[in-house]
């Protein structure tokens, strides 16, 4: 009985965290709808296209057709946080990370990085051994990681 009782109390959380959630994306997606109709009684072009868009990422993931929004990202940190500014709902981002382009100053792996805790997404790591060079270091490479 006790174990029946608590499998039926975890189903029940289960429950009602998936109602949670509907209810949650259902209030995200009227919200994105009321900025939509203000965007296009403001007749700029720049902000219809933007709230059209996010009431389509809205509808797709209230459709369980889309669990997460976010995106893999290839440019500088400005531009990550200028993109994750602009649009809250991203959850998460795919950087290039690993250590050798950790400081790079044209790839801004730290800095990325950065702006992505700044901004509370979720990391996804790319490149994390550099496609293999990394993995396959030069003897006197590793010589200096053992000494």
């Amino acid at each position: 009985d006790d174990v029946f009782d608590r499998s039926l109390e975890r189903r029940i959380g289960q429950y009602k965290n998936r109602i949670e959630k509907y209810e949650a994306a259902q209030e995200e997606l009227v919200q994105a709808e009321r900025e939509l109709e203000e965007a296009r009684n403001s007749g700029d072009e720049s902000a219809i296209k933007k709230a059209e868009s996010k009431v389509k990422r809205k509808e797709k993931k209230e459709q369980g057709l889309v669990k997460h929004i976010g995106f893999s990202f290839h440019d500088d940190a400005e531009f990550l946080d200028k993109v994750l500014t602009e649009h809250p709902e991203i959850e998460f981002v795919q950087l290039q990370l690993n250590y050798l382009d950790w400081n790079d100053t044209n790839i801004q792996s730290r800095l990325c990085y950065e702006v992505a805790l700044k901004h509370n997404v979720d990391i996804f790591v790319m490149e994390p051994v550099k496609g293999g060079r990394l993995a396959n270091v030069p003897e006197d490479v590793e010589k200096l990681f053992k000494d």
